[in-house]
């Protein structure tokens, strides 16, 4: 199998290996070499685990060259690579320092000849820090040990789907308020607004309260579970 051609690939051959060797770097190349041939992407990164420990640090090259790929995997599957395709997001530097305002200037009615109000404005500085979403997936030796292009499949979509499902869940479940230094808040928290339970005229009215600007520019979320019975009803929204 061609590894660049099924991207992530490598990165699930590498910790099989390891994993069938209980973190026994030594062996689990050896496992590589036998399997894939003595010149292969996880025999040799395997190999460079073993001359240069700051290739597996945290945020080293190697690692993340090893796993973007996975990372992309995640990205295109979850709701929130599939809105930034539609509706980019804006990029922010991890740890970046960003100017938030806290208190935005605000504008008032004036007599004619009459003083002006002062606004007042508050600002604080900002940072964004990375957060860690991790997927512990137990399999059996036995399975790790097939050498069989199935299985190297077979472990990637369970990471990719267990980790992109966790992202979803985190970004739109309304019951999510974060918790500090662990899981960000979703953008629905305490932002909740009950339907009638009438899909059509629900949706309706959300997109009545949005500016022609604002319209253009705004993703939907829909339910599949409820989308279905919104467009026999006659939605006010045209499927693409």
């Amino acid at each position: 199998m061609n590894l660049s051609d099924n991207p992530g690939l490598t990165l699930v051959r590498a910790a099989r290996a390891v994993a069938v060797f209980q973190g026994n770097l030594v062996g689990a190349r050896a496992f590589a070499i036998e399997h894939w041939g003595p010149r292969n992407a996880v025999a040799d990164w395997l190999e460079r685990q073993l001359t240069d420990t700051d290739a597996i640090a945290p945020g080293s090259d190697a690692l993340v060259n090893l796993g973007s790929p996975i990372v992309q995997l995640i990205g295109r599957r979850s709701i929130i690579g599939r809105i930034d395709a539609v509706q980019p997001f804006a990029r922010v530097p991890p740890g970046a320092a960003l100017l938030a305002i806290t208190q935005a200037a605000t504008a008032s009615w004036t007599a004619e000849g009459a003083l002006i109000a002062n606004s007042s404005q508050a600002f604080e500085i900002q940072r964004f820090l990375p957060s860690k979403v991790t997927a512990l997936v137990p399999y059996s030796a036995e399975f790790l040990r097939l050498i069989h292009a199935a299985v190297d499949i077979a472990v990637r979509r369970d990471i990719v789907n267990a980790l992109a499902d966790a992202e979803d869940e985190s970004f739109c479940s309304p019951e999510n308020t974060g918790t500090p230094g662990i899981e960000p808040a979703s953008i629905f928290a305490d932002r909740v607004q009950h339907g009638t339970g009438n899909p059509p005229l629900d949706v309706a009215d959300l997109l009545s309260s949005l500016g022609p600007a604002q319209v253009a520019a705004a993703v939907l979320l829909v339910n599949p579970l409820t989308c279905p019975p919104a467009l026999r009803r006659g939605s006010p929204i045209t499927a693409r």
